[in-house]
């Protein structure tokens, strides 16, 4: 799969950009647009078939609890883009990187990391969240 030409790319989130501006999680445009690029690098990893990725970085999380909030919007963009419902399952444990896997995958896949992912305690996970595709033991049903 190439992952820089799938159709994901193209997507765009005005909605979620006017609300996290809003709410100043972002300061600019640029800084969103960054973010938004790294979700959808975590969903593609995800849509690739890695599992149980730790969430790293604390704006990428912030725009994905902000995206789920828009549930039909969320909602469409999983089905489009991953084919499955993304759930965000929040961990009652904490994961280390080496149990994550998130930065191996993300280099294998896409090279060298953001610094968006490096916002954590000497890079490890400190927000306590994995993904999973929903047709991998998932706990919620997306409602019809």
């Amino acid at each position: 799969m190439d992952n820089f030409n799938d159709p994901i790319w193209a997507y765009r989130a005005p909605f979620l950009e006017q609300k996290l501006m809003q709410s100043q999680v972002f300061r600019n445009a640029e800084e969103f647009n960054a973010a938004l690029n790294e979700f959808k690098k975590y969903c593609l990893l995800n849509k690739l078939g890695y599992q149980n990725l730790g969430m790293h970085s604390e704006k990428v999380d912030a725009l994905w609890h902000q995206f789920i909030l828009f549930t039909r919007e969320y909602h469409d963009f999983c089905i489009e883009h991953l084919g499955s419902f993304l759930h965000h399952e929040p961990s009652l444990e904490q994961l280390t990187e080496a149990q994550s896997g998130f930065f191996q995958a993300y280099q294998s896949e896409f090279g060298q990391l953001n610094s968006l992912w490096l916002d954590g305690a000497n890079c490890t996970a400190k927000l306590n969240c994995t993904a999973q595709l929903a047709s991998r033991n998932c706990t919620a049903q997306v409602a019809s």
